[in-house]
C-alpha cells in the first residue's frame, strides 16, 4: 500500500455542518421577489382598470377591467407571499439573535 496518499480522518468532523441559525436564505429571496412582483402587478392593474384608450384588449374574451382585477388578484396572491416570507425571515431572525445570548 503506498502511503503518499493518507486517508482521511474518520471522526465527525468530516460530516455535514449544522444548519444554520437565524433567518433562512430562501425567505429573504421570497420575500424581495414578491415585493418586486406586487410593485410590478399594481400599477399594470390600475393602468387596465382605468380603461386607457392606448391599451389594446389583452386577449380575445378578456376586457381590460378583468384583466385589472386578474392583476390585482395576482398582486394580492404575492401580498400573502411576502407576508409569510416576512414571518419566518423575522421570526428565524429573532430566534438566531436569542440563540447568541
Amino acid at each position: 500500500m503506498n502511503d503518499d496518499y493518507p486517508l482521511p480522518p474518520s471522526d465527525s468532523s468530516l460530516s455535514s455542518p449544522p444548519p444554520p441559525s437565524g433567518p433562512h436564505p430562501c425567505a429573504l429571496c421570497c420575500l424581495i421577489f414578491s415585493l418586486f412582483a406586487i410593485s410590478v402587478l399594481v400599477p399594470i392593474g390600475m393602468l387596465f382598470s382605468s380603461d386607457p384608450v392606448y391599451v389594446m384588449n389583452p386577449e380575445e374574451g378578456l376586457t381590460r377591467k378583468e384583466a385589472g382585477a386578474n392583476a390585482y388578484g395576482a398582486a394580492g396572491c404575492y401580498v400573502v407571499t411576502a407576508g409569510i416570507s416576512a414571518f419566518y425571515y423575522f421570526r428565524d431572525r429573532k430566534v438566531g439573535r436569542e440563540e447568541e445570548y
